[in-house]
């Protein structure tokens, strides 16, 4: 008899785990012509979501949105945007999660649109291990990691490569996300997430039957995906009612709207 429920979580990044400052770049419509203007993210989405992107009043860059969300591409800035969240108490509103999921070594995944590679997100995570868990939680997590994944290891720092080697980092507009998916940046930013989620799950059904035989006459496990982009969450809450729960009878989803930061709205499938 399983001891207790398996679980894997999928993040997204901005405005999610941590409030970050990266611009959009838009041009303006003016007196003068066109000024090209940082938009928040927040604003952005709702920029997005009320179609106010016109070409008559706003424009991309080079009518080229990998043009305007350039930052977000630029290597080295993910990385850049956590680390000054860590400095300033900026980690929001997801980090509870975070922190539970890597304190239970279970399967986590970060699922962002950025351009970020696999490497910069497992050096973020690294620091999350090293920077915000507490003694305490740390000690947790090497003892589940040795009660789980590596039973073997004794050596703390192998131990927590073990686990970051363990998880999945999707950062969905990098060439290495174009070339592990075979598509490119002309699909949606919700169907690349819905890639990268499903993955995650298959990946976290591979790992649970790994450590523990009973998972194989038994798997049952639940899969949470938080977003702070309400458009995600409804693509994501389809993705999953109409083909995640075929695929996967056993698991229970869960998703965690965060675009209110001040009420986490969880819904369960």
């Amino acid at each position: 008899m399983r001891q207790a429920e398996h679980k894997a979580f999928s993040m997204d990044f901005d405005g999610n785990m941590a409030h970050t400052r990266t611009p959009i770049f838009l041009l303006k419509a003016g007196k003068e012509g066109r000024d090209e203007v940082e938009v928040d993210q927040r604003t952005f989405d709702i920029m997005i979501e009320n179609q106010e992107i016109d070409q008559e009043h706003w424009r991309y860059v080079n009518d080229n949105f990998l043009d305007s969300a350039r930052l977000f591409l630029t290597p080295g800035n993910m990385l850049g945007e956590f680390v000054f969240a860590l400095e300033h108490d900026w980690l929001w509103p997801s980090s509870p999660k975070m922190t539970e999921a890597t304190r239970d070594a279970e399967p986590f995944s970060i699922n962002t649109a950025r351009g970020a590679s696999i490497q910069e997100m497992v050096a973020i995570h690294r620091i999350y291990i090293h920077e915000v868990l507490t003694l305490d939680e740390r000690k947790e997590f090497i003892y589940n990691m040795k009660r789980k994944q590596c039973k073997w290891r004794n050596n703390e720092t192998r131990i927590i490569e073990k686990y970051l080697m363990n998880n999945r980092y999707y950062g969905t507009s990098h060439p290495e996300f174009f070339r592990m998916f075979g598509v490119d940046h002309t699909l949606s930013t919700i169907e690349r997430k819905k890639l990268a989620f499903k993955d995650a799950t298959q990946h976290a059904y591979k790992l649970f039957s790994s450590y523990d035989p009973s998972f194989i006459k038994d798997p049952r496990f639940s899969h949470g995906f938080s977003d702070d982009n309400r458009k995600n969450i409804l693509g994501m809450q389809e993705y999953i009612q109409k083909e995640l729960l075929q695929l996967f009878p056993s698991t229970t989803f869960f998703t965690y709207d965060t675009s209110d930061h001040s009420h986490i709205q969880e819904t369960k499938f």
